[in-house]
């Protein structure tokens, strides 16, 4: 017959594991939206999804992905505010159904999408367009292109997608 003392160790331990789950996950894992980027074929360039743009529709997701199609030039307009980078790692495909490596880092080699960041430019330089114009931008295309690029030719990209003034010194990492 157990002690009085080993009865107790062992509703003690009962106790802690029913409160802390003993490590384990009771219950239904949490699902966490992701991005899902669909880019014209055959793309090599700078894409960028532009937050409370008037004329975009609203994201909305379809079993907890997003799903963001970016036009001829690379850009994506939606009237949602910004979200952010989510979770789970997005995803990529080209409008015909291939799929893109997605990489929070530029891959050694081959077709990818890389590096999302987002950007917010301030109220100072762009008149009439709100407090702050809103970017998560990202590289499609060959991953040794991209260690190439510089800070010009992001701004060639902001200013001949979206019509800015020149940007320097404008861009702000949040």
């Amino acid at each position: 017959m157990a002690s009085p003392q080993r009865k107790t160790r062992a509703s003690l331990l009962v106790c802690v594991c029913l409160l802390t789950g003993c490590g384990l996950r009771i219950g239904p894992q949490p699902v966490y939206p992701r991005w899902h980027h669909v880019v014209p074929d055959n793309y090599t360039g700078y894409v960028a999804m532009h937050y409370e743009c008037a004329s975009g529709p609203l994201l909305l997701s379809q079993h907890n992905v997003y799903t963001i199609v970016y036009d001829d030039m690379g850009v994506f307009c939606t009237a949602s505010s910004q979200m952010g980078m989510l979770t789970e790692l997005p995803t990529a495909q080209t409008r015909s159904g291939v799929p893109l490596a997605y990489s929070t880092k530029p891959i050694s080699h081959g077709v990818g999408v890389c590096c999302a960041t987002s950007r917010s430019i301030g109220v100072g330089v762009l008149a009439n367009r709100g407090s702050m114009f809103e970017l998560d931008v990202a590289w499609v295309g060959d991953q040794q292109q991209y260690e190439t690029l510089d800070d010009d030719d992001y701004k060639r990209f902001l200013i001949m997608r979206f019509g800015l003034p020149d940007v320097d010194g404008l861009l702000n990492t949040p």
